[in-house]
């Protein structure tokens, strides 16, 4: 296993690298998002996955260049980001690559992964580093050795990670729909949704 340092890692996002790095939640799979060779080989490695990826943003900023809001998104972005909330929304134009064949792009703005977002520059594609049927990882220690050969190295946490993957949201005008349980439970989302 190759282990990097965190100017490492940003320096492989750069380069088309595909690395290992920790989240606050569990440790992702992840690549520059914008860099479609680099998606590709992510979505190898995930056996063909169809589906679309999670890209971790900086901030509101970053994701408004990649999604469309609406205000009721724009509400639960500012009261859960940064933080384990996943946005499902709708895609910009030449996003393909990182979008659902629904033209749906799933945006987080992940606190522990925001400095390494910021340092590439971009945003960074945000898969669970595992492979099909195997559990999501939450310690180093856990995770495959097939997957960790795989990448180009693997970025350790400096904190423990909570172990609970992301809540995952789909939203529109009128109705939120939970697509996965995760670290924010669904009240807490329903009370920001109806208090608006």
């Amino acid at each position: 296993m190759r282990l990097l340092t965190f100017d490492e890692a940003a320096a492989l996002l750069a380069d088309h690298g595909v690395i290992i790095y920790p989240t606050s939640t569990l440790y992702g799979i992840g690549c520059n998002a914008l860099d479609v060779q680099a998606v590709q080989r992510v979505n190898a490695i995930k056996r063909g996955r169809s589906k679309g990826l999670i890209c971790l943003v900086s901030g509101m900023g970053m994701a408004e260049q990649l999604a469309i809001f609406t205000p009721s998104q724009q509400r639960l972005a500012r009261r859960f980001w940064p933080g384990p909330l996943t946005l499902v929304l709708h895609a910009r134009p030449g996003l393909g690559h990182v979008a659902a064949p629904d033209h749906s792009i799933a945006l987080r703005s992940d606190p522990a992964a925001m400095r390494l977002v910021q340092a590439a520059g971009v945003p960074i594609v945000s898969t669970s580093a595992n492979l099909p049927g195997r559990h999501a990882p939450a310690s180093i220690s856990d995770l495959d050795p097939v997957l960790v050969a795989m990448v180009d190295g693997v970025l350790p946490a400096d904190k423990p990670l909570l172990g609970r993957p992301s809540t995952i949201v789909k939203c529109t005008q009128d109705r939120v729909v939970i697509l996965r349980d995760g670290a924010i439970g669904g009240q807490a989302i329903m009370d920001v949704w109806r208090n608006a």
